[in-house]
């Protein structure tokens, strides 16, 4: 046992030199893992940016859409700029509509697509928010096309009311007007009707 005391002083120090190392390490690999969540969290920053402004674009090009289909012009265009967006089925389902306004019927499927598409809108504006910038400056869109579909389904009720049109056309109508949560226009036009 004698001289053991030397070997166990050996072993100790190269111990302590051995903790010292892992704790360098540990330091490293801590600073490391504060990096890389940063970056993760720029990511997800970046990651969120990105789908507001692709939801963004989307707003806009469906507004576009909308009213290049309710004829509106807004912002400096001009009716018919972007003649590509329709496509083959709804230039037949167009076909459709003339066919049925010639046949003294209201087209309640146009006017049903209509406000679905601006639900759509108006929910996707909803959910990257009201008071985004962009959705604030687009507000006055908005209204114009609403009080355009507003128009066509206060038109299409007062033929479907006081035409020989079924009553079935009145109820679908109503069921539109419900749909873009404008219950009190469709009364105000049954009342302007029997006034």
């Amino acid at each position: 046992m004698k001289g053991g005391e030397e070997k166990i002083e050996s072993v100790r120090v190269g111990l302590l030199g051995f903790k010292r190392g892992v704790e360098e390490v540990k330091g490293k690999v801590i600073e490391r893992r504060e990096v890389v969540d940063g970056l993760l969290k720029e990511k997800k920053s970046a990651s969120k940016e990105i789908a507001v402004g692709r939801g963004l674009l989307e707003v806009d090009a469906r507004l576009e859409e909308l009213e290049d289909r309710l004829m509106v012009a807004s912002l400096g265009r001009t009716i018919g700029e972007d003649e590509e967006s329709w496509s083959d089925s709804e230039e037949e389902e167009d076909k459709e509509d003339v066919l049925d306004a010639r046949l003294g019927g209201t087209n309640t499927k146009k006017l049903q697509r209509l406000v679905n598409d601006y639900r759509y809108v108006d929910d996707l504006a909803e959910y990257i928010g009201k008071e985004h910038p962009f959705i604030l400056a687009q507000q006055s869109r908005f209204m114009q096309v609403r009080n355009t579909i507003l128009l066509d389904l206060s038109t299409a009720l007062k033929e479907a009311a006081g035409g020989d049109g079924s009553r079935g056309n009145v109820v679908k109508l109503l069921g539109v007007y419900s749909d873009l949560d404008a219950a009190q226009e469709a009364v105000k036009v049954l009342k302007d009707l029997k006034a």
